[in-house]
């Protein structure tokens, strides 16, 4: 489900505010940060490609989007011109006036690499936090979010299968890991790495828990945080 947000009811738009930008006609999004603005215009740090400022054509539509602990705000805007403020490029944008909330449900993916641990659940449904007697293979994640990973796996899993899953946040050893138990599915295989004998697979979280899902959340809103540019 999506909700349009209107001017009294909106993500706050602010000077150092992180957020990410989608040129027109293209997939990639772009990690820049609001510079400047005033009540009509907001200016970002325009984003590199080999070093290379991207500039795109005045009049081109820009997709923009704000990354929030519970959601992310998606908007368009139309690129009005360039600034530049010593030697850095700014891009000028309008000042969106509606924004689409994505719910939570949507769960946005984050790039990270985490040790993960799979076993085979023995039955689908079967409670994740069941660890006894189970064979646990590590795997690297490649993205996470509130409703699944991307992973590389040594072995060949199956699609459609229960698997439980081991997550943990931080270094072995380290006084501040956090793991998660929960059961995973995998929906969907994307690729065989050849030559290095690993898979790559899409998998989406069953019957999680509201507060281990916020975790996982949390855990991606402070990596936001604490990423610079």
């Amino acid at each position: 489900m999506r909700l349009v947000l209107n001017l009294t009811n909106k993500p706050s738009l602010q000077i150092n505010r992180k957020i990410e930008i989608c040129f027109a006609g293209k997939e990639d999004w772009h990690k820049t940060t609001i510079l400047d603005m005033n009540s009509h215009t907001i200016f970002v740090g325009a984003p590199t490609f080999k070093g290379k400022p991207i500039i795109p054509q005045v009049g081109d539509q820009v997709s923009g989007r704000i990354i929030a602990q519970d959601a992310v705000y998606r908007f368009d805007s139309t690129f009005l011109n360039i600034k530049v403020e010593g030697k850095v490029p700014l891009l000028m944008l309008n000042k969106p006036l509606t924004y689409i909330r994505k719910q939570r449900r949507n769960y946005y993916r984050h790039p990270v690499v985490l040790d993960i641990e799979i076993a085979v659940s023995q039955e689908d449904g079967l409670n994740p936090m069941h660890t006894a007697n189970q064979s646990w293979i590590p795997v690297k994640s490649l993205d996470i979010g509130g409703g699944g990973i991307r992973l590389v796996s040594p072995v060949k899993l199956l699609k459609d299968k229960n698997y439980k899953v081991r997550i943990c946040f931080g270094s072995s050893g380290n006084k501040n890991m956090d793991i998660i138990l929960l059961t995973a599915q995998v929906t969907r295989e994307e690729a065989f790495l050849t030559g290095h004998d690993k898979y790559i697979y899409g998998v989406t979280f069953i019957n999680i828990v509201e507060a281990q899902r916020d975790r996982i959340i949390n855990f991606i809103f402070n990596l936001n945080r604490r990423k610079p540019l």
